[in-house]
């Protein structure tokens, strides 16, 4: 029934290798770009439990939760970032089409201008000779950022900054905390081992500072410590998250403890997505309006002296 070729290839491999007497985890961990480190972990303990429909399900049930997160915080960023590019757009164009025209009128009379007016001037004349140079180094440049957000150090440099940014660093550490418990407490739940579900769950998560600190949990549970501890040395987890994990460790129900946490940081997000682009919108608005109102007063000025020495 699955109509992209892609994954009907890699379903009838699936099938081949299941009659052929391979293990249903084995089949899928043959296909890691389709198929998470998590979702095979959670199969091969489904399979040794004996349980491999119901880890199906919550497979499923996991996958909708993580989709819903994910929803939220791109649905909430696509207004605010079309009106950035729209507004750029608009003034790109003004610059270095519309305003010229202008300007040639202004040069034609050969009226003293204002100072706000020569600026313009300056810039319309660069960008109209020039409009194409600006585009390829702005395009050479979203390259050279793309390229070196993909290098391991640049990840990580980019990951720091933005957990420096307020208001979206809040954002970004309640959405990773909200994909970290969830992540850990279905691994758990479903008969993963503790030390695999804290490297599993590490790779799950985007930001690199918070998943280097997932790797040290990994390394101090590895040590003899408990969970918490480590946690407690993390800087970017929050003293609740520590204090529910604790909790969790005591009364032997780590998995169900660190999904509540999830759903508590689920909500969390939205709160904080919703924040974030309440102060953000009207903030690009009142930035867009300065630029956008210095243009048209620079242009408006000579106008009102032309006019003026017109009439005289």
């Amino acid at each position: 029934q699955t109509t992209n070729p892609k994954l009907k290839r890699v379903i009838d491999a699936l099938r081949d290798d299941v009659q052929k007497g391979s293990g249903f985890a084995e089949a899928l961990e043959k296909h890691p770009k389709i198929f998470p480190a998590m979702y095979c972990s959670m199969v091969r303990a489904g399979e040794t439990g004996g349980m491999l429909e119901e880890v199906l399900w919550r497979i499923v049930a996991f996958g909708e939760q993580e989709e819903e997160l994910r929803g939220k915080v791109v649905s909430a960023m696509v207004y605010p970032i079309f009106l950035l590019i729209v507004g750029m757009m608009a003034i790109f164009i003004l610059i270095s089409f519309v305003f010229p025209k202008f300007i040639a009128i202004f040069e034609e009379f050969d009226a003293q201008l204002p100072v706000p007016t020569l600026i313009v001037m300056k810039i319309c004349e660069f960008m109209g000779n020039w409009w194409w140079a600006v585009l390829l180094l702005m395009a050479a440049g979203v390259a050279g950022f793309i390229s070196w957000i993909r290098t391991e150090k640049g990840r990580a440099a980019w990951d720091a900054f933005v957990l420096k940014i307020p208001a979206m660093n809040t954002v970004i550490q309640k959405y990773e905390m909200a994909k970290f418990a969830r992540t850990l407490g279905t691994l758990m739940d479903n008969g993963v081992p503790v030390l695999t579900a804290i490297r599993i769950t590490a790779d799950t998560l985007s930001n690199s500072v918070i998943r280097a600190e997932v790797s040290t949990i990994h390394v101090g549970v590895t040590e003899g410590e408990s969970m918490s501890e480590s946690l407690r040395r993390c800087k970017h987890f929050p003293p609740m998250v520590v204090s529910m994990f604790a909790v969790g460790e005591e009364s032997g129900r780590i998995g169900a403890v660190a999904k509540r946490v999830a759903d508590a940081y689920d909500v969390e997000v939205d709160r904080a997505v919703k924040a974030m682009t309440a102060l953000f919108e009207p903030l690009l608005i009142v930035f867009m309006g300065i630029i956008v109102g210095f243009l048209v007063i620079a242009m408006l000025l000579p106008m009102l002296t032309l006019s003026s020495t017109i009439g005289s």
